[in-house]
Formats: C-alpha cells, structure tokens, sequence
C-alpha cells in the first residue's frame, strides 16, 4: 500500500468519530496559529454524524474557534437544506446550529436550484472566497461508499475525467438522481486529505481501492487515494478487516 498514507484503526465506530474529532480539532487549531483562519470541506454520510454530534458537545465545542473556521462542501443532493437528505443541513442541525458559529463563514451548496446552476454558483462561491489562486482547502474530509464512491464521484460518471470545472453536476444513473461534487483535480488540491471509513462492508472495497489494479471508473476513490497525496484515515476494525497493516 501507499506508503505516504497514515492509517488510525480502532475498535468500533464510537472510538474512531472521537479520535477523528480530536484530529479536527488539533488540526484547525494548528492551521489557524498559523495562518489566521482554517478552510474546511466536510463530507455528507452516516460516518460524520458522529464527529458532528461530537462537535457540539460541552466537552469539545469550547475548544473550537469558531469564529475563524469557513465551511465548504465535497458534494450536495438537488434538496432543499431542511430536506434530511441534504448534507449541509444535517451538519447545519447536528453541530452548526449549536456552537457560535458565523453563519457568513458557512458556504453550503445550493441544492434548491438546477444542479448545473447549483455547481456554477458554488464554483462562484469557490473563485470569491479563494480570490486569484486555486482553493486549496486546509482540512477535507471524505467517506467511501461500499462502491467505492467518494463525494459524488460515482462508478463510470462523467466528471471523474473533468479537469476544466471544480464543481459539476453529475446524474448518478443508479440512484436516478443529479447531485452537485467537487471534482478529483480539486480535492486533490486540498492540503490534508482525511478519510473517515467504517463498517465491514466496506473492507473488501477498501483493500481492493488501496490494492488492486487500478481502475477508477470501478473505484472513483482511488482517484484521490491513489493520486499520491498524503492521506490520513480513520478507520474501525470492521472497514479495516482486510487489510494488512503490520
């Protein structure tokens, strides 16, 4: 495997959601002693739930500031933000809604509007808030599907070759449905790529993602976990179980 990647493994899912909420909060604290502010992606899906409720605990919230953090997205669902689909407002009700966060500082994708206008704007959103170099977010966070999906880079989509937009609608033919992602080329950009993965029907995808030929029209995830970027995951001992880690 990829020798530039760090793998953190542990017991069950409520070890790892802690360990990587330490690791955001060590990280952004880092980012901002240096540089002022800290730009942060998140992703949607079960396995931040956790870290989000973490967030916003007594324990952890106070040890944020907030106030110096700007939110972005890896992808959206063509819903509305109070939809319990959408990724944004799930991470809006979870932890944002709880902790002194400025609501100018949050960047959610518009899932209300045509995925294409939708990914037009955000790419806007992108440009403005990045000014005249490319984004290049300090902390990402992704998951994996047990398809090897990651953000909304489905198996045989078109924006996983696309290299002239940062943000695309994409239609993901086995869900019948349009979404809006950031594409490979800018992820890859980020300056710390995390992967929160759990659950043992993700394992075999994994180590075939980490392993196996390489075939990202099959496993989009390697796009990103075989770009050479270093990478940190957090994985339980369900999604790790086949692989060998010494």
């Amino acid at each position: 495997m990829t020798t530039n990647h760090k793998y953190n493994t542990y017991e069950d899912g409520s070890k790892m959601a802690k360990a990587a909420t330490a690791y955001f909060v060590e990280t952004c604290a880092a980012v901002i002693a240096e540089k002022g502010k800290c730009s942060v992606c998140l992703s949607g899906g079960s396995t931040p739930k956790r870290m989000f409720k973490l967030l916003s605990s007594d324990d952890w919230k106070e040890k944020v500031e907030w106030s110096k953090l700007f939110i972005f997205w890896g992808d959206e669902r063509s819903v509305l933000q109070d939809s319990p689909d959408s990724n944004s407002g799930e991470a809006m009700r979870l932890l944002f809604d709880q902790v002194p966060m400025p609501k100018e500082n949050i960047f959610a994708i518009d899932g209300s509007l045509d995925p294409a206008d939708a990914a037009e704007a955000y790419e806007t959103t992108l440009e403005t808030f990045f000014g005249d170099h490319e984004p290049v977010f300090d902390l990402c966070f992704l998951g994996m599907g047990d398809d090897g999906h990651t953000a909304s880079l489905f198996p045989y989509t078109d924006i996983l070759y696309e290299d002239e937009y940062w943000v695309k609608d994409v239609f993901v033919e086995k869900l019948d449905t349009t979404r809006i992602s950031l594409t490979p080329e800018l992820i890859n950009q980020s300056a710390r790529i995390t992967f929160l993965i759990g659950g043992k029907n993700k394992a075999d995808v994994l180590k075939e993602v980490l392993t196996g030929d390489f075939n990202p029209e099959k496993l989009p995830s390697q796009l990103i976990i075989r770009s050479g970027a270093e990478i940190r995951f957090f994985l339980d001992e369900g999604a790790a179980g086949e692989l060998d880690l010494g």
